[in-house]
C-alpha cells in the first residue's frame, strides 16, 4: 500500500490550490529522460538520475511527479509544488501553467547562470517553501519545525541537488522563515 492508493485525496489537496494539477508517479519514461538531461547538463556533478527519480518531488506545469515508492505524500509537499504550478500560471500571465511553462523553464533553470547564481530558482523554491510554512503553522506545527525545515531546505537549494543555486540560500530561507514566524497569525 502506497500514496497512489490515496491520489484522488492528494489530487484534490493540490487542485485547491490550483484547478489545473495532475497529481501522478514519477515512472513515465520522459521523468527518466529529464532525470539524465539533468545529469549530463551538470556533466554529473548534480543529482544523480536514480536520487530525482526516487527521493524528489518535481512539478512541470500542472504535472506534479512524485516517486511511486514513497507510501504517503505530506500534504506540505503538495502545497510547495502547487506552489511552482501557481508560479507557471504567473509566467503563463495567469492564463494556464502549461502556458508559462516555457517562460518560468528558462527562468528556472538559466537566470542569470544556470549554476552557482541562479538567483530566479532560489526565488521560486523560496516562494514555494513559504506557502508550506504558511500551511504548516496554520495546521498546528510549530516554530521550530519552520526554523529547520527553512534550514535544510536552503542547504539543499545551495547544494548539487539544485545545481548550487544560489551560495547564500540557507541565510535567505532562515531570514524569510522567521519573518513569516514572526508575521503569523494563524489559520
Amino acid at each position: 500500500m502506497g500514496w497512489m492508493d490515496h491520489r484522488a485525496y492528494y489530487q484534490d489537496i493540490a487542485r485547491k490550490i490550483d484547478g489545473s494539477v495532475i497529481v501522478t508517479t514519477k515512472d513515465h519514461w520522459l521523468w527518466r529522460a529529464l532525470a539524465w538531461a539533468l545529469y549530463l547538463v551538470t556533466c554529473g556533478w548534480g543529482m544523480k538520475p536514480e536520487v530525482f527519480l526516487t527521493e524528489y518531488a518535481t512539478t512541470i506545469g500542472p504535472v506534479q511527479g512524485y516517486p511511486r515508492e514513497w507510501p504517503e505524500l505530506h500534504e506540505e509537499t503538495i502545497v510547495h509544488e502547487s506552489g511552482h504550478t501557481r508560479q507557471a500560471r504567473w509566467f503563463g500571465l495567469g492564463i494556464h501553467p502549461w502556458v508559462g511553462l516555457l517562460p518560468m523553464a528558462i527562468a528556472y533553470l538559466l537566470l542569470p547562470l544556470p549554476v552557482g547564481l541562479a538567483y530566479v530558482r532560489y526565488i521560486l523554491e523560496l516562494g514555494a517553501d513559504k506557502r508550506r510554512w504558511r500551511y504548516m503553522l496554520d495546521h498546528g506545527a510549530s516554530p521550530a519545525e519552520i526554523v529547520v525545515r527553512a534550514s535544510s531546505f536552503g542547504r539543499t537549494v545551495s547544494s548539487k541537488a539544485y545545481g548550487w543555486a544560489w551560495p547564500w540560500a540557507e541565510k535567505g530561507f532562515a531570514e524569510a522563515a522567521q519573518r513569516m514566524i514572526s508575521s503569523h497569525r494563524g489559520p
